[in-house]
């Protein structure tokens, strides 16, 4: 139970030193055409680190297959998120592919 409350209390922490930074990063974005698509990129970064930490705390109960699954779900919400981008690059491609 101790560990669990450390680790709450650490994620915490990393998650108001990491504000700054994602705020930063967001306004250097916002002004320009990529916004869309870092937005994304911290999205599925914040998943990655949430299912990773949910992974890890399972893994330390004992329980290496909720880890398991845990982490397929993270994977699985980054694919999902990821779909537009892919549409949109796939629609490029062939729009290229009609020009030639």
């Amino acid at each position: 139970m101790l560990k669990l409350c450390i680790t709450v209390i650490l994620f915490g922490a990393c998650i108001a030193w990491l504000l700054p930074l994602m705020t930063y990063i967001n306004n250097l974005f916002e002004n320009s055409q990529l916004s869309k698509y870092a937005s994304l990129l911290i999205k599925a970064l914040c998943i990655s680190m949430i299912s990773h930490i949910c992974a890890s705390v399972c893994r330390d109960a004992g329980e290496s297959s909720i880890a398991y699954f845990a982490e397929l779900a993270g994977r699985i919400q980054i694919i999902i998120m990821a779909l537009p981008i892919i549409d949109e690059i796939l629609g490029v491609a062939y729009s290229l592919l009609e020009f030639v």
